[in-house]
């Protein structure tokens, strides 16, 4: 069962899990950074007071981390409170943790792996839990981690050192 409860125009609240590059600070919370549109279809953090800004928030938390010298890898899940535009990549990439394999908004980090078999962005929808058409109770639909990316993550625990979550 999803902890989180938002009320959108829908109804509807989607849980993602994502490897990101290092380790968001503090290990769970919520990101509150407007965004604002971009060229090309980008989305982009919004400067203070800009028109057009449109208000984003999303909640995290650290599931587990791994450790390789200088580097850090999380396993966390995102929970968008709001519906915008590559909104969990954006704000991810926001407090400094980019998701892996994320060529669009993590270029250095896509760079800094060197050698970490990273097979695609490295974000999934985990779950969704939309209102019953009959109304009064909640379905949810969860989908396993696939197969690419826990391929990842066992790469992860047997080159890198595991760390328990948050």
């Amino acid at each position: 069962q999803m902890n989180a409860r938002f009320d959108d125009a829908k109804g509807v609240v989607t849980r993602y899990a994502a490897l990101v590059y290092g380790v968001p600070a503090p290990p769970a919370g919520v990101i509150d950074v407007p965004l604002h549109g971009a060229r090309k279809g980008k989305s982009r953090p919004a400067r203070p007071d800009e028109p057009g800004a449109r208000d984003a928030s999303t909640t995290y938390a650290v599931r587990h981390t791994w450790r390789h010298g200088d580097h850090a890898i999380a396993a966390a899940s995102a929970t968008p409170r709001t519906g915008r535009h590559k909104q969990i990549r954006v704000h991810l990439r926001s407090i400094g943790t980019p998701v892996l394999g994320d060529a669009l908004y993590g270029r250095a980090a896509v760079s800094a792996l060197t050698g970490v078999p990273v097979p695609r962005l490295a974000l999934h929808v985990e779950a969704i839990d939309v209102p019953h058409p009959s109304g009064g109770r909640r379905v949810e639909a969860a989908a396993p981690w696939p197969a690419d990316l826990a391929a990842l993550t066992s790469w992860l625990d047997a080159h890198w050192t595991p760390e328990a979550g948050a």
